[in-house]
């Protein structure tokens, strides 16, 4: 078993949508999934660009302790890694939404 990580916390769209058929409360989830996973992938690509920067900055002036390289090394390694599987979620919950026939419901 491996150790849980940040990405264990990340909702999974295959746990949330088995199914070929959805039910609107699935769509509707899938389709909240898929616009807070964009959201997200951009404000972290964006977040990850500049702590880039900052660390060229600060080792080019020798301002950061070896510690805080190793930290944001991980940091960024970690933001990387959730970046890739909120990518995958999105694209996940993008093809269900639109392969998967909706449930017709009794009205």
């Amino acid at each position: 078993m491996s150790i849980p990580g940040f990405n264990d916390l990340l909702v999974q769209v295959d746990r949330e949508a088995p199914d070929r058929l959805l039910s609107d409360a699935q769509a509707e989830l899938l389709e909240r999934i898929q616009s807070a996973a964009e959201q997200s992938i951009v404000t972290i690509a964006a977040g990850i660009g500049s702590l880039g920067e900052l660390i060229a900055v600060g080792s080019e002036s020798g301002e950061l302790s070896a510690n805080a390289l190793i930290g944001a090394g991980w940091l960024i390694h970690h933001l990387a890694d959730t970046l890739g599987r909120l990518h995958h979620e999105h694209g996940a919950a993008q093809f269900k939404l639109l392969s998967y026939p909706r449930e017709v419901s009794a009205q």
